[in-house]
């Protein structure tokens, strides 16, 4: 989804343990967070956010595009 990919970002806090990707869309740096492994969740989610701002001070926007809480279980079927 990005025009340019720049890569992993390594360089964070030591308290961050979230994963950061870094690239390009359009003229727009962008930076794209992953919740840590085996961890969901909206206050997860949340914690990233934060986590994140702390790491990237000079942030101008941030956009939380869905946390994959809806996604149903093939072998469950969707029960809503």
């Amino acid at each position: 989804m990005l025009d340019e990919i720049y890569g992993i970002i390594n360089e964070k806090d030591i308290q961050d343990q979230n994963a950061y990707f870094a690239g390009r869309l359009h003229r727009y740096k962008i930076v794209i967070a992953a919740l840590p492994a085996g961890i969901d969740g909206v206050s997860a989610a949340a914690n990233v956010a934060r986590d994140m701002m702390s790491t990237f001070k000079y942030l101008r926007f941030g956009l939380l595009v869905d946390i994959g809480g809806g996604i149903p279980d093939p072998e469950k079927g969707f029960n809503p």
